[in-house]
């Protein structure tokens, strides 16, 4: 869940968004995002994004690691 900045209003009016797809530059760091808001699909970059909850790492299963577990395999990840 993220919170994606405008220029044009205050933080507290705008709109949140979930990621569904990272767009990493020539460096390997994600640059840019598409994010699924209530309303449409829009791409942004990351730098205007606030996230509000960091994404669950899913394994192939479908589960969720317990508290303290190990995790090798990161799906999504902010810089």
């Amino acid at each position: 869940l993220v919170l994606i900045l405008e220029d044009s209003r205050p933080r507290t009016r705008c709109p949140l968004g979930v990621v569904i797809q990272l767009f990493p530059g020539q460096d390997g760091v994600s640059r840019a995002a598409r994010i699924r808001t209530s309303t449409s699909e829009i791409t942004r970059p990351v730098a205007k994004l606030v996230v509000l909850e960091p994404a669950r790492i899913i394994d192939g299963e479908g589960n969720s690691p317990s508290p303290g577990e190990d995790v090798t395999d990161v799906t999504a990840r902010f810089r």
